[in-house]
């Protein structure tokens, strides 16, 4: 997905100065050059021996470090400052709260603010057996922002709590470079390793390009013959957990790290798909992703002859392989280059594709940045100048991104081809990978790419000249778009189609056999024919024989989409006079139901259930002397189940009534939220005519509750190898002998068991089992294995997960270091018996509500904290010594006049969380609510 280009910020020695003092040319003598380049060296030298030049990397630390300070954050702080493409994009105020945050999320105990005030920064960090406020700091430059974090850093390490150095330098930069871009990252030495391991194309994975829009971890694309792809995962699919661990708060590394593990072993991914309201569960088994690059393919069609090439990704030897693969243009009438799904990759593979195919000196791309700036041109390098006449036609989709927008860029800005399909993803940032003094890894966006009309398409795209739009009609949900739109005269023509989602059969088919016979079922492919032979005839710059051709296709388009719809009660039809001005709007009513029979109008205080069907019912009245034709209605609400919802409604004759009703399913385990609804109808046009905005109540659906036994064995039972007397020793495999027990009264549908390493060496041979259903008042006993390798400490953490993935709602987490044994009683997680959030009822502040919640737990509480929007607002300590506690607490909370989300975190003296998350759209101030459900 990333470019990169490795560090060039260094110029020392002589082929560096020969790139800015040329040896011969530009009229200087080879001794005059000779000269020139010895006083520069003197010069040089003398500065730094004034101490006028620090050396490019040197540490940021102030010339009297505090005690305990960090020379890695100082060498990160260097580093984006020296290369990052814009540092002063992001405010030093914005870095300093990330790495607050980020702190606060690590370390239970810990809460942490700063406030401005005339003197400066001023920093709190408090627990409750410590206590740190420091006097005004300056913070205006990334210096500044040093000493703020070194004398941060060297505070905790000397406070109450129990901090690892190396594991505290981590969290700190993890915090700051999240809020400078999602593709900037400090990676830990062993995810350095694996990352340039993945890099070099040796590792073993499920073929998942991902990246970051709007803090939603998206695919850009899966990789052609993959596990993804052949699974059906889609380009722009959102991805909410990997093995169930939420992808929230992780990094896009890390993402990556968790999607990479070893040949055959499995991993668990829930997706959320526009128009589907429940998450989407995948199993896939990973394996080695070794693909080639370039797939090259020939058919004939009514005596016209086609060469399809299909890019898949820009690799080292892309090019080279495109070349020898091409071949000679021969007979070919038609060039067809399909970069759908193309992740991306190298710069220079994609500036020496494009080069294959434009005339010399026509501009490629461009780059900007701090420490890189450079115009690549075409040079004319490929030998079959033949290929220079045949008319081009470029695919691409949402999953196209990086090195395949700058290909796509290139041919179409140049006049040198015709693109066709849809919008493309936007990655337009380059990287450097560059190893830090301790072994970890920065990765570092390091500048822009831009077109060669200078535009720089990052999270826009690029738009192609025809646009492929699918309409989608089933059972399960609708996605329409106009057919009557009017083409703009200079912009992109649009071309709504009609679109089948393939079993997974057909997709499978399709990744893994490349014939002509499957392509041809492709609609891009149908339309890139169809244009074919408008190139070959007309030419590339004759718009008005394209749009002909287009509109040809629409108008058989059009025919199978209203007749799709009338399949569905649905009269798509328009008239003439239907396209006159409209003189009135519609009236509508919106209701919703439960059961499909007791219907309640918008807006109302009553609960929707999740798990079950929800009926919506959508009344309209047409009061105006003129048809309404192609009616829709579309949904957008904060909740991920409705919004981009779309429901098609027809034709209105004047003074008529029409009334649809529509099923929709609540993902069940749904948290008990308020969220934003706002329904809007929209013509033919897609103009907004009529609508609704109000809110919505979900209640919490019950779920399991778990409480587990473990026990570890050495002794040759259960696949276990070892000495027998039970400890941890090098060497040895141990299995952990879990007994799960539901002790609900709710069914635990999709049971899972995980084990994962929080650090040390330990391997997890047998990590992951998904138990299946789980019946109240019944246990399952399974067994994990872990292996120890020779020579290791016995000091590595673990933490074993188990939970319900049917519902939202938490299992349980236990964390525990293997030097220690584990406990031989029963453990279960505190109960969140009522967590409730209401109103304070101050006219004066209409954003201030109280967070109450019942909380017990058999073994005693030990703390609970609490953070909206990100931010911890309350940490509590409980009597460690009370034992079948139940307490009540009240907390004062300020909201947002929007969304917002409230978590609630609870453990007991067992170390195992429990946890609930609400989510709250605060539309009115003024308003009570209490959301309630049992954890």
């Amino acid at each position: 997905m990333s470019i990169f280009l490795f560090d060039v910020s260094k110029l020392t020695t002589q082929s560096d100065l020969n790139t800015i003092l040329p040896a011969n040319g530009s009229g200087i003598k080879a001794p005059m050059v000779r000269c020139f380049r010895s006083i520069i060296s003197i010069v040089l030298f003398l500065f730094l021996l004034s101490g006028c030049f620090r050396p490019v990397y040197a540490p940021l630390l102030p010339e009297s470090p505090p005690k305990n300070s960090s020379s890695l954050i100082s060498e990160v702080l260097m580093r984006i400052q020296l290369d990052y493409v814009n540092p002063e994009k992001t405010g030093m105020e914005v870095l300093l709260d990330g790495v607050l945050r980020e702190l606060e999320r690590h370390f239970v105990e810990l809460r942490a603010s700063s406030s401005q005030d005339p003197q400066g920064i001023r920093l709190k960090l408090w627990s409750s057996a410590w206590n740190y406020e420091s006097g005004p700091h300056a913070l205006a430059d990334f210096e500044d922002l040093n000493q703020i974090l070194q004398r941060m850093h060297g505070e905790l390490l000397g406070s109450t709590l129990t901090i690892d150095s190396s594991k505290l330098e981590q969290i700190m930069l993890r915090g700051l470079t999240q809020k400078l871009d999602p593709y900037t990252a400090v990676l830990p030495k062993e995810l350095h390793r694996e990352f340039r391991v993945s890099v070099d194309g040796s590792f073993a994975g499920v073929g998942l390009m991902v990246g970051f829009r709007e803090n939603k971890l998206i695919v850009i694309s899966p990789m052609v013959g993959s596990p993804a792809a052949k699974a059906g995962i889609l380009p722009m699919d959102r991805i909410i957990r990997v093995d169930g661990e939420a992808t929230e708060f992780l990094t896009l590394d890390e993402i990556l790290f968790r999607l990479r593990g070893e040949k055959g072993s499995q991993v668990g991914l829930h997706i959320l798909r526009e128009g589907i309201p429940s998450p989407l569960e995948f199993i896939l088994e990973r394996e080695v992703i070794r693909v080639e690059s370039v797939d090259v393919l020939d058919w004939e069609h009514a005596d016209f002859q086609y060469r399809y090439l299909r890019i898949k990704n820009f690799q080292e030897n892309t090019t080279e392989e495109l070349k020898n693969k091409l071949g000679n243009a021969g007979e070919v009438n038609a060039l067809i280059l399909d970069l759908r799904n193309n992740p991306g990759g190298l710069l220079e593979q994609a500036v020496q594709v494009s080069d294959l195919f434009l005339e010399s000196g026509k501009p490629i791309v461009s780059t900007r940045g701090r420490r890189i700036s450079s115009k690549f041109r075409s040079k004319r390098l490929f030998r079959y100048s033949a290929w220079s006449e045949v008319p081009m036609l470029v695919l691409v989709n949402r999953g196209s991104a990086s090195a395949s927008e700058i290909v796509t860029a290139a041919l179409q800005q140049n006049q040198r081809a015709l693109v066709i399909g849809q919008k493309t993803f936007g990655k337009g940032t380059v990287q450097s990978l560059a190893e830090l003094k301790d072994g970890s890894g920065l990765k570092l966006t390091i500048g822009d790419y831009l077109t060669p009309s200078g535009e720089w398409i990052n999270e826009t795209g690029i738009m192609p000249d025809v646009v492929l739009q699918p309409v989608i009609i089933n059972e399960k949900r609708y996605r329409l778009f106009p057919l009557t739109e009017k083409t703009d005269s200079s912009g992109p023509i649009p071309l709504p189609f009609l679109y089948d989602e393939e079993t997974d059969e057909e997709r499978i088919s399709k990744a893994n056999d490349l014939n002509s016979e499957n392509l041809r079922k492709d609609y891009f492919i149908n339309v890139a024919e169809e244009l074919a032979t408008v190139l070959w005839q007309k030419g590339l710059s004759d718009r008005e024989s394209i749009e002909g051709k287009i509109e040809s296709l629409k108008k058989n388009q059009q025919e199978q989409i209203i007749s799709r719809l009338s399949e569905h009660g649905v009269d798509w039809g328009m008239q003439a006079k239907a396209l006159k001005a409209r003189t009135g709007h519609p009236e509508i009513q919106v209701s919703w139901s439960n059961d499909g029979q007791a219907w309640l109008d918008l807006p109302t205080e009553q609960m929707l259930s999740p798990g079950k069907i929800s009926f919506l019912k959508i009344w309209v009245h047409n009061p105006t002397p003129s048809p309404m034709e192609r009616l829709k209605a579309e949904v957008h609400s904060s909740s991920k189940d409705l919004d981009g919802l779309e429901f098609p409604l027809g034709v209105i004759h004047p003074g008529n009534n029409l009334t649809r009703i529509f099923n929709l399913s609540i993902a069940p385990g749904s948290l008990a939220s308020v969220e934003s609804f706002d329904l809007k109808i929209l013509d033919h046009e897609e103009q907004a005519i009529s609508g609704l905005k109000t809110h919505l109540l979900f209640s919490s659906q019950p779920g399991p509750r778990f409480s587990f036994t473990a026990e570890m064995h050495d002794d040759g039972d259960w696949e276990s190898q070892g000495n027998g007397d039970g400890r941890v020793d090098p060497g040895e495999t141990h299995a952990i002998r879990i007994r799960l027990n539901n002790e609900s009264g709710y069914v635990s549908s999709k049971t899972l068991l995980r084990l994962t390493r929080l650090s040390g060496t330990t391997r997890i041979p047998r990590g992951r089992i998904r138990m299946g259903e789980l019946n109240p008042g019944k246990y399952h006993e399974e067994t994990l294995l872990i292996q120890i390798p020779e020579n290791a400490k016995i000091t590595d953490r673990l933490k074993l997960e188990i939970r319900d993935q049917e519902s939202s709602l938490p299992g349980i987490v236990y964390q525990w270091s293997l030097d220690k044994p584990l406990p031989s009683y029963k453990l279960q997680g505190p109960v969140l018996s009522s967590v409730k959030l209401v109103d304070e009822s101050n006219p004066s502040s209409a954003e201030e509500y109280l967070l109450k919640a019942k909380i017990s737990d058999q073994l005693g509480l030990k703390d609970m904290q609490v953070f909206v929007n990100g931010v911890k607002i309350e940490y509590l300590l409980f009597d460690p010594e009370k034992e079948n506690q139940e307490v009540e607490v009240s907390i004062p909370a300020t909201l947002e006049e929007s969304q917002n989300r409230i978590e609630v975190h609870v453990r007991d003296n067992d170390g195992i969380q429990s946890q609930r998350i609400l989510n709250f759209w605060n539309w009115n101030g003024d308003e009570e609510v209490a959301l309630s459900g049992s954890s």
